[in-house]
């Protein structure tokens, strides 16, 4: 008798475990959504780019929302400005896309990890990349050159997609979260 009652507490200690995991997995899927996780990887694959990286940088540029249009006027989930989308575009032999386009998933993602990537390449480290994907090029090249602080926004925008990163790493080592939990937006 006192087995079974053990056998029976050890079984719901572990549903418990269970229920509270699964309940945890879902409050991260809300809190940072993973939707477009192959065209993410796909997309990093073709850049060179961490997948997690690229990630964190569409989670706090737009938290993975295609149809996003910032106050500026940065469109689609990595928030690429027309201008830049143009010169990309230019860079790539395309054609100038529309805003529409921009608010294209693929397309916004071709173009935010290609940019990334050419930040990357141009400043040689992760948060002076971030800050110019931020505030632009020109803007990191004047606080590098005169040793100034950046944009509080900037720094902020620095350290969300470095905190974000953690949480996306997370999600491409274990692809089968993604699975077993369903996308939650509200």
């Amino acid at each position: 008798m006192a087995r079974l009652r053990t056998s029976r507490q050890l079984t719901m200690g572990l549903l418990g475990t269970l229920v509270v995991l699964y309940v945890s997995l879902l409050g991260m899927r809300v809190l940072w959504p993973i939707d477009f996780q192959d065209a993410i990887r796909h997309e990093a694959e073709m850049r060179g780019l961490p997948p997690d990286l690229v990630a964190a940088v569409a989670y706090a540029e737009s938290r993975l929302r295609a149809d996003a249009v910032s106050p500026r006027g940065a469109i689609g989930m990595m928030q690429i400005m027309p201008a830049t989308a143009m010169w990309i575009a230019e860079s790539l032999d395309e054609p100038v896309p529309s805003s529409e386009d921009l608010a294209n998933a693929k397309l916004s993602l071709r173009y935010g990890t290609w940019y990334l990537a050419h930040l990357l390449d141009r400043f040689g480290d992760t948060e002076s990349a971030l800050a110019a994907y931020n505030a632009g090029p020109t803007a990191v090249d004047t606080w590098r050159a005169s040793g100034s602080d950046p944009f509080p926004e900037t720094e902020a925008f620095v350290k969300r997609t470095l905190a974000a990163r953690a949480i996306y790493r997370f999600y491409f080592a274990f692809p089968a979260v993604v699975r077993i939990t369903p996308a939650l937006r509200f």
